[in-house]
Parts: structure tokens; C-alpha cells; sequence
């Protein structure tokens, strides 16, 4: 029921543009690429992000902290 809702989209959206804008600091990047790990298997529109997460994590990798990293190594492999 909830992976129907119509927040999602526009949640997706906003993250999208914030990744665009370079907006998210590192920990926040490694939360979010953890989390969608989890919702991608409920909500479509994860999948669609997932890339430009990727993307945005590898370019901030020199910032992030041991935890940070693996967090998104750990979402990586699942």
C-alpha cells in the first residue's frame, strides 16, 4: 500500500535534484544510497535513482568516513 503512494515520486524527484545540485553531504548520501537499497525492492522508482546515487556517492567517496563507506559497500553487494 505504501510503495503506491504518490509521495514517492515526487520524494524521488527532490533527491534527484538535490543530487544534480550537490546538496547532500556524504553521510546523508551513504544513509540515503543504505535506504534505498531496502526500498527498491518495494517502491519502482528507487531503481531509477539508484545510478545517479552510485554516481554521486563514487564522486563524494574521498569525504566519507569508514562507516559511510561501508554502509554503501554493505547496499553495494545486497
Amino acid at each position: 500500500k505504501d510503495a503506491a503512494s504518490p509521495v514517492w515520486p515526487r520524494l524521488v524527484g527532490r533527491l534527484s535534484a538535490m543530487l544534480q545540485e550537490d546538496m547532500l553531504p556524504a553521510r546523508g548520501a551513504a544513509n540515503i544510497f543504505w535506504a534505498n537499497g531496502i526500498l527498491s525492492e518495494k517502491v519502482r522508482e528507487c531503481d531509477e535513482l539508484l545510478m545517479e546515487l552510485a554516481g554521486y556517492v563514487e564522486r563524494h567517496v574521498g569525504t566519507m568516513n569508514p562507516q559511510e563507506l561501508s554502509s554503501c559497500f554493505v547496499t553495494g553487494v545486497k
